[in-house]
């Protein structure tokens, strides 16, 4: 009993350390400085970054190594070769392979998705990414976890799960390509290619909002003093895409890069029904900025989200993040762990690992105002020293 008091008390005082740095972070928020945003406005239309998506969810599922990450990879090439850009594929890499459950002593796994907002049960989770399945494993979809769960219950329960599969070995890599600008330091803007499903929204849609810029830049009657590394990263393998990335350039190209900008998800938000189907509202979801706690950056992303009425959006420096769960977030997270300085952008809904991530999940006329916002505050940023950017 006494070691249940002393674990209410430590559960207590950690509940209100997180909501003291919550309570900070807004608070810090409200006097972020503002700067007057060097408005920009991408040369392009909404139906050219449609037409990006849809040629990338044609390719099929986009798991690493695959036909689909391929051709994904390809066309991105294609499409920075037609801006006059000359594309690099950073040397390839294996698949790693790792197994968290089996390590555990499990045999086999039982998934429950009972909060899952509509019925499935096709879930591709970022926990198993790049997971060897050694063991059988099944995801059982709202409708059945109950009946699971009393099953479970009874004294001598047992199950039997049998799996088929086939095991491949692959590569996989990043496409990137370098604007040059007037002096040499340099932005880097990047998405991730490859995902599972359709992966309209992860992230196609990043990916589609790159390629606009990566054109708008690189076409622009008024080049940026800096230059631009556009960049899309093999992602869902245990983020090996950031991580090789910062592992070949963290001593060339990183140090003289004064601000890392992610894009990623341009999604609806979801509608819960009664009944269990999936819809998407007319809403986009739910929009945030990770940054470092860096005053100036923080002032220039809400200026530019105020300036471009960006609604639904909130900044949340990395470190109220990281305090609260743990970890970093979103594919800017191995950059901020590495000391870059930098402006994640994302939105989290909650269809992403699930094959009801198409077309129809697309917040497609939020895709050109996502472009001008990060336009913006690149444009901005280059008004600012290195050092005022850390």
């Amino acid at each position: 009993m006494k070691i249940l008091k002393v674990l209410s008390v430590c559960i207590v005082i950690l509940v209100l350390l997180s909501l003291f740095g919550l309570y900070y972070g807004l608070k810090t928020f409200k006097y972020f400085p503002e700067y007057k945003v060097a408005t920009e406005t991408i040369k392009s239309d909404t139906q050219i970054l449609v037409n990006h998506i849809e040629k990338i969810v044609s390719f099929g599922m986009r798991n690493p190594g695959t036909n689909g990450d391929i051709q994904t990879r390809d066309y991105i090439e294609k499409q920075f070769l037609a801006y006059g850009l000359s594309p690099e594929k950073q040397d390839t890499y294996p698949i790693k392979m790792y197994d968290l459950f089996k390590a555990g002593g499990a045999v086999g796994m039982i998934g429950l998705l009972s909060e899952l907002q509509w019925d499935s049960d096709k879930y591709y989770p970022q926990m198993s990414f790049g997971l060897e399945k050694s063991i059988p494993g099944v995801w059982v979809g709202p409708k059945f976890c109950n009946q699971i769960r009393n099953l479970a219950k009874k004294e001598g329960a047992k199950a039997k799960l049998q799996m088929i599969s086939r095991i491949s070995s692959g590569e996989t890599a990043n496409v990137y390509a370098i604007l040059p600008g007037q002096i040499d330091e340099y932005y880097l803007v990047f998405s991730q290619h490859d995902t599972y499903f359709d992966g309209a929204v992860q992230d196609a849609s990043g990916v589609a909002v790159v390629l606009s810029l990566a054109k708008h830049f690189a076409t622009s009657g008024k080049p940026l003093k800096r230059g631009i590394i556009f960049l899309t990263v093999a992602h869902t393998n245990g983020r090996v895409g950031e991580k090789n990335f910062i592992k070949n350039h963290g001593d060339s190209l990183l140090k003289k890069t004064a601000l890392v900008i992610a894009v990623e998800h341009i999604g609806k938000e979801l509608e819960p029904q009664e009944n269990l189907k999936f819809k998407v509202s007319d809403r986009p979801s739910f929009r945030m900025f990770f940054t470092a706690l860096n005053q100036k950056v923080n002032g220039m992303v809400k200026s530019a989200i105020l300036t471009h009425d960006y609604k639904r959006s909130v900044i949340i420096p990395q470190w109220l993040v990281e305090k609260i769960t743990g970890k970093s977030r979103g594919i800017s997270a191995e950059f901020h762990e590495a000391g870059f300085p930098v402006v994640g952008f994302m939105s989290n809904p909650p269809y992403m690992f699930f094959p009801e991530d198409t077309m129809q999940a697309v917040a497609i006329d939020q895709l050109v105002p996502t472009a001008n916002i990060i336009a913006s505050i690149l444009r901005t940023a280059d008004e600012l020293s290195m050092e005022e950017l850390k």
